[in-house]
């Protein structure tokens, strides 16, 4: 859990200088594929790293329900699963198809670029709606209620760490109404600020429990 927290740095300190990240993957092509085109290499490598770190989640997933619960939990696992697979489904789009488009707007003439940047606006919005809304959102909510259950009948998890788990469950499903329309503007990064804020708070509890054992 704590190597996960360390991954997500890469992104940040790679793109947000650069690009603005993450502020600025919802804005339109046209202003995001010169961008894209700019900082190539700071992209790769952010989003490399990001990758990496949606991998670790699911090995980290699977380790976190095993460590705190003594059957297996099919529920948790199928929903780490499937949050890493949308999670890597959405960053993928910056490593393929956006370089494309941006490599496409840049020699196209100002007729073709208006069609260029419609189409990489529709496949961020469908790519940042895997990603964040399943991937982030609902399907690692779904895993941090069945940390949050297991955490409840464990006697080495503090009770105020069990409260954090699910209230961070429910508070990591609010996201998802940005997919009716609604601009919640600074949620996403405050709930990935309180995500990595718990990671760390139980990968040291995890930590603890393997040296006492």
């Amino acid at each position: 859990m704590l190597a996960q927290v360390a991954l997500i740095a890469i992104p940040f300190l790679t793109m947000s200088g650069a690009t603005g990240w993450p502020a600025t993957t919802g804005d339109p092509g046209s202003k995001m594929l010169p961008l894209v085109l700019e900082n190539l290499t700071s992209i790769r490598i952010g989003y490399g790293g990001y990758l990496a770190y949606s991998l670790l989640f699911f090995f980290t997933g699977c380790a976190a329900l095993r460590a705190i619960r003594e059957e297996p939990d099919w529920i948790g696992l199928g929903a780490v699963g499937i949050s890493t697979l949308a999670r890597c489904l959405g960053i993928l789009r910056w490593l393929t198809a956006a370089p494309s488009l941006a490599y496409a707007y840049s020699n196209a003439e100002d007729s073709q670029r208006a069609q260029i940047a419609a189409i990489f606006d529709a496949i961020n919005s469908y790519g940042g709606g895997v990603g964040e809304a399943l991937g982030v959102s609902i399907f690692a909510a779904i895993w941090v209620y069945r940390i949050g259950t297991a955490a409840r009948r464990n006697p080495i998890v503090p009770v105020f760490l069990t409260r954090m788990t699910f209230l961070l469950a429910a508070f990591m499903l609010i996201p998802v109404i940005e997919l009716f329309g609604f601009d919640l503007g600074p949620v996403l990064m405050l709930t990935g600020t309180l995500f990595h804020f718990w990671l760390i708070a139980f990968g040291i509890l995890m930590v603890r429990r393997g040296k006492s054992s």
